[in-house]
């Protein structure tokens, strides 16, 4: 019996990041990975994928909290 691989998303969402990413983002990744499995990329080119969107991610995070903050009113204009 052949061994089925899990879908590609589930793989990627045990990544610690993947979640922190836009929705977008995470559309651009799968198109990303699964161009480059067609290709048959090397380890270390995936490697430097993963490493390149999970400083994406990290931004991503950052940009969602301040956006939660102004949102919230917590950065509000300086009083004069």
């Amino acid at each position: 019996m052949e061994h089925e691989l899990p879908p590609l998303q589930d793989v990627l969402g045990k990544l610690p990041w993947f979640t922190e990413l836009t929705r977008d983002h995470r559309a651009t990744l799968l198109g990303e990975i699964t161009e480059r499995l067609v290709y048959e990329t090397s380890r270390d080119e995936f490697t430097e994928l993963l490493l390149r969107w999970s400083q994406i991610a990290h931004q991503d995070s950052k940009w969602r909290r301040f956006s939660q903050l102004r949102n919230s009113g917590l950065l509000g204009e300086a009083a004069a």
